[in-house]
């Protein structure tokens, strides 16, 4: 038995083996998609784009499983994985926690994905629009110069958005001050509000000094130095101002 067990798993890997990269990265089996993701890092960019292509029909998919695979392996298949991002955009309200996790972490890496996101500033979606500058945050100078370009995109809404979006970045943003000066030239005064409280938002982050730490503590504490208290003649003596009188001592009669 344990030999026919041995030559099906052993048949079963060659099979799937033979299989197209693509299909074998959607495979039940982890040490195969492993091995699946190992080869297609290694394949050319027009065979990389055929398997992106299988993957986006697997994440758009209605299998959760195959969703979770497919997000999977883009994540790490390389920037040939960027076309996918339509769908990774979608998969951020995907029901599987796993899903909507993984995608914001491919996004976050496809830095070629930043185009795309910065026009889902306007994206119908709530979620989206909510997650959209923070993954062109998460991407650092491409995502902010991608947000710079939506200035010359010619929509009023877009570019409100966008210095919303660059304001709430602070001194990030300071690749988009170029684009940001010449919106707060605008003839449209939202336009134009937006913008400068976008500049004056970077400009005065920026000039913020750092934090001081308080530990250990700037200011040392002084030692005090208790006297002890004085008797309580001399006490009679500073408020009456004259000395007690001396004492006489019983004599002693032999």
């Amino acid at each position: 038995m344990k030999t026919l067990s041995l030559a099906a798993a052993t048949a079963a890997l060659l099979l799937a083996g033979c299989a197209a990269p693509g299909k074998r990265l959607l495979a039940d089996d982890a040490l195969v998609r492993a091995s699946a993701l190992e080869a297609a890092a290694g394949e050319p960019s027009k065979v990389k784009f055929k398997i992106v292509a299988r993957l986006r029909k697997a994440l758009a998919g209605k299998q959760s499983r195959n969703r979770a695979y497919a997000v999977t392996a883009l994540e790490d298949i390389g920037p040939e994985a960027r076309r996918a991002a339509p769908e990774l955009m979608a998969a951020l309200g995907d029901e599987d926690p796993f899903v909507s996790a993984a995608a914001e972490r491919t996004l976050i890496k496809l830095k070629g994905t930043a185009p795309a996101l910065a026009g889902a500033l306007l994206s119908p979606d709530p979620l989206l629009r909510s997650k959209a500058p923070e993954i062109l945050a998460a991407q650092g100078e491409a995502g902010v110069l991608a947000v710079a370009a939506n200035f010359e995109k010619g929509s009023r809404e877009l570019a409100l958005e966008s210095c919303y979006a660059l304001g709430r970045l602070g001194p990030a943003a300071e690749k988009a001050v170029p684009a940001l000066a010449r919106a707060a030239s605008s003839s449209d005064a939202e336009v134009k509000a937006a913008a400068l409280g976008a500049l004056s938002n970077i400009a005065t982050r920026a000039r913020a000094p750092a934090p001081r730490r308080c530990w250990p503590p700037c200011r040392r504490r002084r030692k005090r130095r208790w006297k002890p208290w004085p008797p309580p003649w001399k006490t009679l003596t500073a408020r009456s101002g004259r000395m007690p009188a001396p004492r006489s001592r019983p004599s002693r009669r032999k």
